[in-house]
């Protein structure tokens, strides 16, 4: 019997359970072993996809304690409530992902597995750059109740955002390690040539086919893709902002405590509006000082190998004539 992996699973924001299965509906995971042959990518060992949720509201609906995972690795939590006189299933905000280890045959590891997560939705792309090397892994109990995934113990922790915020595959996207060194190149030279393809024009819409870019080009190909406003919304007041500026209040019923709490919620709305526009202004903003370090400090983008006045950044090279060079300037 395979090993298991155990994803628990929850919103980055608070939602309700309902609304919380929109988010499982489309999910799907991937996990990878980070290797000694491969530490970037790694060996894939197993997925999750298909969603289980209480099948009704009625407590004693044998329903409730049947789950096929063979097709179905993704279960909603539940409790059971009671509404006056009556109890009632209830779905929560929180999910198990159910990942059977199936690597391939002669894999070796240390330990247990370096885990590495690749996350969709609705066939969008969900960031995550955490590396969990030695997770604890269990053994499968082989149940067919969906309470007893739900019960064991957790390998990982991941919050998930909104399915809408997803990396749509049309919008350009750079994945940057956390530890500084240069991305994945034809992740790079992808994302720039879809920002490429609509500025300029769809004539001049690659790097191939334009002229060498100058440190200026560069960086706004970089600002382009840096800042996501699907993927990094702008913080949003948490009141409307007459109660935020407005002093001495229009309401005079609007004083005491209120009016202190809302000056503390436009102080904390400033730090999050001005840490927002820095973070985006050096970093992707998922604060990560070894990222924000990397974006400070170069732009990234592939050129030419025979393109003149250029210096090499990073000794491996891309795929066909292409070799990474890197402008040191700040974006």
């Amino acid at each position: 019997m395979a090993n298991l992996i155990i994803i628990r699973l929850h919103p980055v924001n608070p939602t309700d359970g309902a609304n919380f299965t929109s988010y499982l509906n489309n999910l799907q995971i991937e996990a990878f072993d980070l290797t000694f042959g491969d530490p970037k990518k790694g060996v894939s060992v197993g997925k999750a996809k298909g969603v289980w949720t209480p099948p009704s509201t009625n407590p004693l609906d044998p329903g409730l304690h049947q789950i096929n995972l063979t097709n179905t690795q993704i279960i909603q939590h539940f409790s059971i409530v009671t509404i006056g006189l009556v109890h009632v299933v209830k779905v929560e905000a929180v999910a198990t992902a159910v990942i059977a280890l199936n690597p391939p045959a002669g894999h070796h590891e240390y330990q247990t597995t370096d885990l590495r997560l690749e996350i969709t939705n609705n066939s969008r792309k969900i960031l995550d750059q955490n590396v969990d090397f030695n997770v604890a892994e269990f053994a499968d109990p082989a149940s067919t109740d969906p309470s007893t995934y739900i019960a064991l113990d957790v390998s990982v922790f991941f919050g998930l955002p909104d399915p809408i915020l997803g990396l749509d595959p049309t919008v350009a996207f750079v994945n940057l390690p956390a530890d500084g060194t240069a991305p994945d190149f034809l992740s790079v030279l992808n994302a720039a040539n879809l920002v490429l393809a609509q500025d300029p024009d769809d004539v001049n819409n690659s790097l191939s086919a334009l002229s060498p870019l100058s440190a200026a080009q560069a960086r706004h190909v970089s600002r382009e893709i840096i800042w996501n406003r699907k993927l990094i919304p702008a913080p949003a007041p948490p009141r409307p902002l007459e109660r935020l500026y407005t002093r001495p209040p229009t309401d005079p019923s609007f004083s005491g405590d209120d009016l202190k709490q809302a000056d503390m919620d436009r102080k904390q709305f400033e730090a999050s509006l001005m840490g927002f526009v820095r973070f985006c202004s050096v970093g992707r903003g998922l604060g990560r000082s070894a990222e924000q370090g990397a974006c400070e400090g170069r732009v990234f983008l592939p050129r030419r190998s025979n393109e003149p006045n250029s210096r090499c950044h990073v000794s491996r090279c891309g795929p066909g004539d292409f070799n990474w060079f890197a402008y040191t300037r700040w974006l």
